[in-house]
């Protein structure tokens, strides 16, 4: 039976308390750093919910500290796309070369959707409250190594699994936590995780320590209950047939849209058919933005693209001197920008397709990365930048019909809400209303009283 090697260690490192003996009696338990050292506490009246998560400064749990520690491995000793962006970031440190800041470590993509955020005291925390076999930390804390007896692995195919979790929290979907999932029932000729794709919210590619077989795959006790599990090249078989078949559809839909619009209304020859529609769109305006960050809004983006061409073009106006006697060009319009919410693309629609190829150039150019929401100037980066691509084609097409659809369906949903609306109608009578201040008849409206008397 494979038992987790920080279960297996009867102390940590600044204490000599043992660890708990099985993952039920750990949930409630919590790391608290004090000035110093590191320290265990119990808290046996916290619950589940408050063991999951950072609630006060300088408490992290048990649980956290495992997954984060694990997901700092795979990244470090594999050979995975962020390698190469990890070696650039390399200092001299304790006598060596290859150390890395926390801080770089913190900002590398790979953690961009980690829950909990982190930050450079809680990856202390982590790896004082579970030391790694495979990383080592310098004198000040602050930097770590990959261990010289610790190679980088390369991720085979063959060892290389899809999985599509059962659980909806996305705490689960991180790195670390989904190799503690998996330690709990595979066998130890499959572990440890050697690296976790995550670019996906729904579902990640895991390489394993040796070969999947088919075997492996069929036993439904080998992987947590509700998980999906498929081989890559089985996985790749099924989305590339799944695209295949949505491109078919497409292509089928719009085949059939191109002979409604030019079937003539009159089936006698006599008649003269009326010619075939244009396109009731301009081309070059609808541009398609990816990489942004899950957390931003329409005015953010907004703010972002007209900041990255505003910069762009004076950067252009600085290196070509015989533009600068010419009159500065007009700022880009953006008409619309069609985003939902908690999405990383949206599509933007343009007043004129010279301003969609600037937006395309800008970003291409400027490689910028949001590292928030309200994020407008970015952080330059060689991967996983903010980038725009124009839409051509049939994929124009069919986008421009979306749209024509989504107008015709709000038009049909108003005039619905119009005739359920009660109107008002005024049932009082055409006549003039009688004076209420003096007991006088409508008749003696205007005359004046006889005066008696002197």
């Amino acid at each position: 039976m494979f038992v987790p090697r920080q279960v297996q260690k009867s102390y940590t490192a600044g204490h000599p308390a043992a660890l708990p003996k099985s993952s039920a009696s750990s949930k409630n338990k919590s790391i608290v750093v004090s000035p110093g050292k590191l320290k265990h506490a119990v808290s046996a009246t916290t619950s589940a919910t408050t063991a999951t998560n950072i609630t006060k400064p300088g408490t992290i749990d048990l649980q956290t500290a495992q997954a984060i520690v694990l997901a700092l491995e795979q990244l470090f000793s594999s050979q995975n796309p962020w390698t190469q962006w990890l070696d650039e970031r390399r200092r001299e440190v304790d006598g060596r070369n290859d150390y890395i800041h926390l801080a770089a470590v913190i900002e590398c993509p790979y953690f961009k959707d980690h829950r909990p955020q982190l930050s450079q005291i809680i990856v202390r925390r982590a790896l004082e409250g579970v030391p790694s076999e495979v990383l080592e930390i310098s004198a000040d804390c602050y930097h770590i190594r990959l261990s010289s007896d610790t190679p980088r692995t390369p991720l085979p195919d063959a060892n290389t699994i899809y999985v599509e979790p059962a659980i909806t929290n996305t705490t689960t979907r991180t790195p670390g936590r989904l190799a503690l999932e998996l330690q709990k029932t595979l066998p130890t000729e499959l572990l440890p995780v050697k690296y976790t794709t995550n670019d996906n919210r729904s579902w990640a590619l895991l390489t394993l320590s040796s070969a999947v077989t088919q075997e492996h795959l069929e036993k439904k006790n080998l992987w947590p209950q509700g998980w999906i599990v498929l081989s890559k090249k089985e996985w790749e078989y099924r989305d590339s047939l799944y695209r295949q078949r949505r491109e078919e559809a497409l292509q089928a839909r719009l085949q059939l849209h191109h002979q409604h619009q030019h079937q003539p209304k009159h089936q006698d020859r006599n008649l003269i058919p009326a010619p075939a529609p244009k396109h009731i769109f301009e081309p070059g305006l609808i541009v398609h933005i990816t990489h942004l960050h899950p957390d931003v809004n329409k005015p953010g983006i907004s703010s972002f693209i007209m900041r990255s061409v505003d910069r762009y073009i004076r950067k252009r106006e600085k290196r070509s001197p015989s533009s600068s006697s010419a009159p500065p060009p007009a700022k880009i319009k953006i008409n619309y920008i069609d985003y939902k919410k908690d999405s990383s693309s949206c599509y933007l629609r343009q007043s004129t397709t010279e301003d969609s190829h600037l937006i395309i150039a800008a970003l291409k150019k400027r490689k910028r990365v949001m590292q928030s929401g309200d994020d407008r100037k970015g952080r330059k980066t060689k991967e996983g930048f903010v980038v725009g691509r124009l839409l051509e084609g049939l994929e124009e097409v069919e986008y421009w019909r979306k749209m024509e659809e989504m107008g015709k369906e709000k038009k049909v949903k108003k005039g619905k809400e119009r005739e359920g609306k009660v109107s008002t109608v005024d049932v009082r009578s055409a006549g003039k209303r009688p004076r209420g201040n003096s007991g006088s008849s409508p008749e003696g409206k205007g005359k004046k009283k006889k005066k008696f008397g002197g």
